[in-house]
Parts: C-alpha cells; sequence; structure tokens
C-alpha cells in the first residue's frame, strides 16, 4: 500500500494527499499519510545533521568512524551493517547519502538526547514520548539512540507532518505551519473562515542550503540515486527503512514542492519486499509530472537551490582537514574532495591523518629494513589510533592503516596481517581489509 503528501515548499501548504491506494470504500478508515509511522532515518537530518551544523559542531567534511560503537556480549557488533562490511572513516557527506547508522549514534552522543528532544517536539511538534509507563506498566522513553538516532519513535510521525518539516530545507531554515486550507467563503463571498500563515525560523539560511546539497547527494548518488527529477530540477531528500524493511519511505524536495511518500502492508507485519513499481518510482514519476507542467507553464528559470553565503572549498576526505602533499600520496589515490562551508565553519588545519611511509613496488608491501632501496616510493597510510576491538572487523580502509612499531618488535610475516600484526596486544584487532591480503602487509 502506499500513501503520499505533496506540499509547497515555500509555505509549507497542503497541496495534495492521498492516504491509501485504490478506492474509499468506507468512511473513517485509516488514512496513512495522517496516522504516525516509524520515520526511520528520514528523521536523520531534522535531528541530527542540521542542528549540528547548524551550531557549527560539524560542517561537510566532518570525519568520523564507521566501526562498531560497542559489541553485545563481546561479539556482536552494534549497529550492525549490512552487508557486514564498515567504511572506516566517513564524512558527513557520505555519511548522509549512505545512511550511515554508525555516524547516526555518534552524532546523537554529541548532541544528546534532551537537546534533540527539545528540536523535534518544540519546532516540529513530534509526538516524543520522554517518559512513560504503557498498559504493561513498562517504562518507555524516546530518549535513546534506537528512537533519536535510527528514528524508531515510540509513537511515530505522520507523513503530513513529516513532509511539512522537511520543508525547512527548501524554505532556507525557516518552518511554516502548513495549511489544508487559506480560507473558505460561502455562496456571496462572505468569509466564513481564515487561516492565516505562521513561520518560525528554526536554522539558519546557510545550514539550510548547506543541508539542500548534502541531501542532493541521496538522490544523486546515494540510497536515493534511481531518481531521475533531478535532470529537470534540483531534487534532495532522505530515504528511511524501519526494521524488518515493514515500510519504506522517502521525503523529497525541490525549491518548489515537497513531497513524501510510504509503502507498507496494512497487516504492518509483511516485509515490504521487489514490487512492480517502489515508492521511488512513484514519487519520481508523480514528482516529474507536476515539474514538467510546472516549468513549461510559468517558463520557470529557478531550477536551483541557492548557494548564497556558501564557499564551494577542497579537503582531504579522510581527515575533513585542508589537503597536504600526503593526502596525494594516498595509495587509493588522490583523496581530494569538494564541499560547500560557511566561512565560519570551514576547514583551516591540514590533514594530519596521513602518515608517510615508504612502499617496496617490487614485493608489493610495507618497506623495513632490508627491502631493496632502488624498488621504494613513498606513499601515506591513515593514522587511526583509536581502533581497538575484542573481535576482527572487516573494514573497507583497515588495509591503510598506519601504526608505529618499535624497532625491536618484529614485523607481521604474513600477507594477510599489517605490518604492525605483533606490535598489537594479545586479543585486540583493529580491523583487516576485505580482501585476503592486505595491502598494509611488510614486504
Amino acid at each position: 500500500d502506499f500513501s503520499m503528501v505533496i506540499s509547497d515548499s515555500g509555505t509549507a501548504d497542503l497541496l495534495a494527499i492521498v492516504g491509501s491506494v485504490g478506492d474509499k470504500r468506507a468512511n473513517l478508515i485509516t488514512n496513512h499519510a495522517t496516522v504516525s509511522h516509524t520515520p526511520a532515518s528520514t528523521l536523520k537530518p531534522l535531528a541530527l545533521y542540521a542542528p549540528l551544523i547548524d551550531n557549527g559542531v560539524i560542517s561537510w567534511s566532518s570525519v568520523f568512524d564507521d566501526v562498531p560503537l560497542e559489541f553485545i556480549d563481546g561479539i556482536r557488533p552494534y549497529p550492525a551493517n549490512s552487508p557486514n562490511v564498515y567504511n572506516g572513516l566517513t564524512t558527513i557527506n557520505e555519511a548522509i547519502y549512505m545512511s550511515k547508522n554508525t555516524i547516526a549514534m555518534r552524532l546523537y552522543q554529541i548532541l544528546g538526547a534532551e537537546r534533540i528532544y527539545d528540536n523535534l517536539k518544540n519546532n516540529f511538534g513530534f509526538n516524543i514520548v520522554q517518559s512513560e509507563r504503557n498498559s504493561n506498566g513498562e517504562i518507555i522513553t524516546d530518549l535513546a539512540p534506537a528512537p533519536l538516532a535510527l528514528g524508531q519513535l515510540s509513537r511515530g510521525v505522520s507523513l503530513r507532518d513529516l513532509t511539512e518539516a522537511y520543508t525547512v530545507f527548501p524554505a532556507e531554515g525557516v518552518l511554516n505551519e502548513g495549511r489544508s486550507y487559506t480560507r473558505i467563503l460561502d455562496s456571496s463571498g462572505k468569509i466564513i473562515l481564515e487561516k492565516d500563515s505562521k513561520a518560525k525560523r528554526i536554522y539558519k539560511t546557510e545550514t539550510a542550503e548547506i543541508m539542500n546539497q548534502l541531501l542532493m547527494n541521496v538522490t544523486d548518488r546515494g540510497t536515493g540515486k534511481s531518481i531521475s527529477l533531478g535532470n529537470i530540477v534540483d531534487t534532495a531528500g532522505k530515504t528511511g527503512t524501519s526494521g524488518g524493511n515493514l515500510e519504506k519511505l522517502f521525503v523529497g524536495y525541490t525549491p518548489y514542492l515537497t513531497a513524501g511518500i510510504r509503502a507498507s502492508y496494512n497487516d504492518s507485519k509483511t516485509a515490504v519486499g521487489a514490487l512492480e513499481k517502489t515508492h521511488l518510482e512513484i514519487w519520481d514519476e508523480v514528482m516529474t509530472k507536476i515539474h514538467e507542467e510546472i516549468l513549461d507553464k510559468y517558463n520557470e528559470s529557478n531550477k536551483s537551490f541557492s548557494l548564497a553565503g556558501l564557499e564551494y572549498l577542497p579537503y582531504c576526505k579522510d581527515s575533513g582537514q585542508l589537503f597536504s602533499e600526503s593526502c596525494l600520496l594516498d595509495p587509493r589515490g588522490s583523496r581530494i574532495e569538494y564541499g560547500y562551508f560557511r566561512s565560519d565553519n570551514k576547514p583551516r588545519e591540514l590533514c594530519t591523518t596521513h602518515v608517510e611511509v615508504y612502499y617496496d613496488i617490487e614485493t608489493e608491501a610495507i618497506a623495513h629494513e632490508g627491502c631493496p632501496l632502488d624498488s621504494l616510493v613513498r606513499i601515506a597510510l591513515l593514522d587511526v589510533p583509536w581502533r581497538d576491538f575484542p573481535v576482527e572487523v572487516i573494514i573497507a580502509d583497515a588495509e591503510y592503516v598506519y601504526r608505529r612499531v618499535e624497532n625491536e618488535t618484529p614485523l607481521g610475516d604474513s600477507f594477510d596481517v599489517p605490518y604492525f600484526q605483533n606490535a598489537l596486544p594479545p586479543d585486540v584487532y583493529v580491523g583487516r581489509g576485505v580482501k585476503k591480503k592486505q595491502f598494509n602487509h611488510a614486504c
């Protein structure tokens, strides 16, 4: 079943709403666009990313480690990734468009439950449970990582409210109270009911502009990349999937319209699997048809989100800092990327994550005393000394990691372990790459 809501991006006024697919065959039946459902990862931009960018704690290039935060029973990594591979050093830009739960959990720890609660409840009007007893006498609360970082709210959020909340981004940080009507007239033209618009600034203009660019990457290269509306007008948004694929959501927007769509089964117990048309395809078809008419009818030329007040700057994607020569020596190639920044929250210091070492191109391994001098080249590895796990974890960048080794410590003697293997304490692991042969093994 599908439900969908379309609002005006500038005013948040309700333009269209569909509560379910098919004919309406009864009165007072459930409207899935107005009843509450789990927002899942669509909550992350509102709850985490925008507030932390707004107060200058993080920026486009801020780097966090996509690795487990804890190990349940000492062995099971949490949060778990699917597939069971972690990316390692990850920028905020990547974390959003890849919807990384580990990064969301780290941002939750930085921002704190009370501040997230206050923002979602008081600014957006979401029904967040602070603490209460359910019918079984158990205490339930949303002041925990799963609800506030991963969107598993106890009471959920309606698709209409969620869609309205997302208009804060195309409206440059201002949240308008969405209206389903502006005025009602009688047969003589007399006003019977009238509703004025109310507006509140939630985020700085520059914050909204940065979020627009970050969320455009979701539809350009991330979890919403199947959407093609971006070919004719700037398109941004965020996907969400509840546990067990019981619900799939997408809230996306352009400078003109903001729309949310939800797919699920009415029994709320059946997983949403392969469908003839996915919720993303339906969203794309509907919004493309409407925008073609808008752009044609009004000859609109404003097809892009504003970038006023932002700087487009290079940075090292492994440190989030200004790139140095070492960033060019990474064996994976240049690590320089570009992003959008406020002038008061941009990279200012040179990268300290990359550490230069010698690499033996003949044996294809990290060089040490005894390697032939005529086959050595300079490369740069990643200094991530905080990685320390009780079990082995598969991390995409683990084979490019550096650790200092004292002279008397024998180097690892196998191609499937890092050169510093023998320097690690017993039963301590730092992660390994996906391939059996590790780039950072000793020659």
